[in-house]
């Protein structure tokens, strides 16, 4: 159990380097919980442990109530998780392009004449096949 993934701390280490980026936002966390500052001090061996301070931190609802969510994502912990869905589908800086900057892709379709073509050698493949 444990480890990273991809060169990035899990467990403890993803914590560390958590509270060391953030220690207000898992302090004001840890104290909507019911946690004083000196029980962030004393981990692990005061009343809270490495892995419940993990699961409290990593378990928050993705809002703004979570104040270590706001840190970790000040862009986005406005948007409800409907519309940060939608944002994720569309990559770009939601920008409505000019006319000058829309070009129609460049699309050949076969003449009818080609497809007729295409078709009566199919049709007589197929009946050399058969006879």
């Amino acid at each position: 159990m444990g480890g990273g993934v991809e060169g990035h701390p899990g467990g403890i280490g993803s914590l560390l380097e958590l509270i060391e980026q953030h220690e207000g936002a898992v302090l004001y966390d840890l104290l909507n919980h019911g946690y004083t500052a000196a029980d962030l001090d004393a981990v692990p061996y005061g009343r809270l442990s490495w892995r419940e301070m993990l699961a409290i931190i990593r378990h928050q609802e993705p809002s703004g109530k979570s104040a270590v969510f706001r840190a970790v994502h000040p862009k986005s912990w406005g948007y409800s998780l409907e519309v940060q869905a939608i944002m994720s589908l569309q990559p770009g800086d939601w920008e409505v392009p000019s006319d000058d900057e829309v070009t129609a892709p460049e699309r050949q379709l076969p003449k009818p004449a080609d497809i007729r073509a295409r078709l009566k050698a199919v049709d007589a493949e197929i009946a050399s096949r058969t006879a």
